[in-house]
């Protein structure tokens, strides 16, 4: 969960009030405060009500996975990037998304499962507001949250408005300017306090890039940058710059509904890359879905987490299947898995003591015929290790309650390898093993 801190708030409007003192600059205003480099992060809650808010369902190589609301709020969030959102198309009105080098580098996380609570940021809707309000953002500069007012009728575009409807991109690229911490600033600007329907604000001006550049600074030259994806079944493969050679962090947009309170990213540890820094290549993670994937080297500030590069992970889908048998054990009660193995997570099985027993082990070593009860071996008896073909021996925990956790890690050459998992309760003097269970499983939520 993040912090919550609300500033006075914001609001986009016909006849523009804000509250609270802005901090001043020559072109533009600044609210206090800066998004940390933990906070790139956004989600939609796309509860629009309008079918116009949500009726360009025509899919886009540089948006994947996103339609109608969601796709034009993408937009509006790339135009503050530190570079073109892929190849910089996407609306007709703009020559390049994300040319205006605010750099900034929004990373879209995904759909939420709620409006969040003032410190989360997510976009959603609010049934109305008043006042000729089109929207407003809560605690920008520090945490957020952005309600767009449904009184109004909205549009997701590509292109301008009609009808009489508001841009809903236009609009939310002057709020996700309040998000980054900037006020209102009278002239040519997105951060303009006032607007007739949005259509002139799809695009940056020099203000709003000298606002961000003055809270943000500007683009430092050796910032990571991803300049192009290939997935190969489960791997991704990612070129550009400036990659650290052992230590990078991805993240990916994550492909489930994530609570409000939660991380949505789905994120990756300790990535190696190649050929000097140009190359990183490693397993997708399972829960990683179309969207996102941005590339963080060891540091806290904005010049170490790249640009926001799309990637679309439709067409390797989520393997729901994964495989996980129960085998013939005796006292099937005592040893029990909630869920089958999945590279990159802890997996957790639970086995429940019997009264008189001390301890409780887990062993995994690679299924062979020899999994059936008594089928453990003595180089496996101590139950501390996840035995696999060389290198795989991971660490193996084990909490007071008999809960023994696992990380499997993001490595393809696991995914689909068949494990026996054997679990039984001690107790000692006289040494004695009891509830003893033998179960089948397959690591990996991804098919070649």
């Amino acid at each position: 969960m993040k912090t919550r801190l609300l500033l006075p708030g914001v609001a986009l409007s016909a006849a523009m009030l804000f509250v609270g003192p802005p901090q001043r600059a020559a072109g533009f205003s600044k609210l206090g405060g800066t998004l940390g480099l933990n906070q790139r992060d956004w989600r939609i809650r796309n509860s629009f009500a309008d079918p116009t808010a949500n009726d360009n369902q025509t899919p886009h190589p540089n948006y994947p996975g996103a339609q109608g609301a969601t796709m034009a709020l993408w937009k509006a969030a790339a135009e503050w990037g530190s570079g073109p959102h892929g190849d910089g198309s996407g609306d007709p009105n703009q020559t390049t998304i994300g040319d205006g080098g605010a750099n900034f580098d929004f990373a879209w996380m995904g759909n939420a499962l709620g409006g969040g609570n003032g410190d989360d940021s997510i976009v959603s809707t609010v049934a109305s507001c008043g006042g000729g309000v089109f929207a407003f953002v809560s605690g920008g500069g520090f945490n957020w949250e952005m309600k767009f007012c449904e009184e109004w009728t909205w549009d997701d575009g590509p292109g301008f408005a009609t009808g009489g409807r508001i841009n809903l991109q236009g609009v939310g690229t002057h709020e996700f300017g309040h998000a980054l911490g900037l006020g209102h600033q009278n002239g040519n600007a997105v951060m303009k306090p006032s607007t007739f329907d949005g259509d002139d604000q799809l695009n940056l001006f020099n203000d709003d890039k000298n606002g961000v550049q003055c809270i943000y600074g500007v683009k430092a030259a050796d910032k990571p940058t991803i300049t192009g994806v290939v997935v190969q079944g489960t791997s991704i493969i990612l070129t550009g710059s400036d990659f650290d050679a052992t230590d990078n962090e991805l993240w990916f947009t994550n492909a489930n509904l994530t609570d409000w309170n939660a991380d949505p990213r789905v994120r990756l540890f300790g990535v190696a890359s190649t050929l000097g820094g140009t190359r990183i290549e490693t397993c997708i993670p399972g829960d990683a879905g179309p969207g996102n994937v941005l590339v963080r080297r060891p540091g806290v500030t904005g010049a170490d987490l790249s640009n926001a590069f799309p990637v679309d992970l439709t067409h390797n889908p989520i393997d729901a299947g994964s495989q996980f048998h129960n085998g013939n054990g005796s006292n099937l009660a005592n040893y029990s898995v909630t869920t089958p193995p999945v590279v990159g997570r802890n997996w957790v099985s639970t086995i429940d003591l019997e009264p008189g027993m001390q301890r409780s082990l887990l062993a995994i070593s690679l299924a062979t015929p020899a999994c059936h009860p008594g089928g453990l071996t003595p180089g496996i008896l101590g139950g501390t290790e996840l035995l696999a073909l060389p290198p795989y021996v991971l660490p193996h925990s084990q909490d007071a309650s008999g809960n023994h956790s696992i990380a499997i890690p993001y490595d393809c050459d696991l995914l689909g390898q068949d494990f026996c998992t054997q679990g039984f309760g001690l107790s000692f003097g006289p040494l004695t093993r009891t509830g003893f269970n033998a179960q089948i499983v397959t690591v990996g939520n991804r098919r070649p």
